[in-house]
């Protein structure tokens, strides 16, 4: 299947590093944009109560990492990779600019593997936007990032004569 434009949900967690990495390894000619969304209940509130100073150096620090996950994509032969950062809820954001641009085809996420009490209260970003997505989704699963796959289970053998 060939993209046109992939849209990467990135929240600087190594799951969301092996997002960017499954979509660059996807992507081809396609335009691959990594998109960082700053929490906050509502966008000018993201950085309330910080100095300016403390401002500028998150925003920095983020900008210098997210450069960092758009060098691997080009490494693992992305050629067309841009940023985005918004501030909101993460899902929303997330599925709003893919209802804006007709272009994405493909949106990567990952997961966290919350369950239970954690996923109650804080939810799923990637299953609020498997819910809601206008295009298909790719979840790239906690334990990839991790490190570990799925056991492989042993084939049965059996010989009959």
């Amino acid at each position: 299947m060939k993209f046109e434009h992939i849209l990467v949900g990135v929240d600087f967690s190594e799951t969301s590093r092996e997002a960017v990495r499954a979509a660059a390894r996807l992507a081809g000619d396609a335009r691959v944009t990594l998109l960082h969304v700053w929490h906050a209940a509502h966008p000018y509130t993201a950085f309330s109560g910080s100095s300016t100073d403390e401002v500028h150096a998150a925003v920095a620090a983020n900008e210098a990492e997210i450069d960092e996950y758009r060098r691997e994509a080009h490494e693992l032969g992305a050629t067309n990779v841009t940023s985005v950062f918004l501030a909101g809820n993460p899902a929303d954001e997330i599925i709003e600019l893919a209802h804006k641009d007709p272009t994405i085809d493909l949106i990567v996420v990952g997961t966290h593997g919350r369950s239970g009490l954690a996923h109650v209260l804080i939810g799923s970003v990637a299953e609020k936007i498997l819910r809601r997505s206008p295009c298909a989704v790719l979840a790239i699963p906690a334990n990839v990032a991790r490190g570990r796959r799925r056991p492989q289970r042993q084939a049965a053998a059996a010989s009959i004569h």
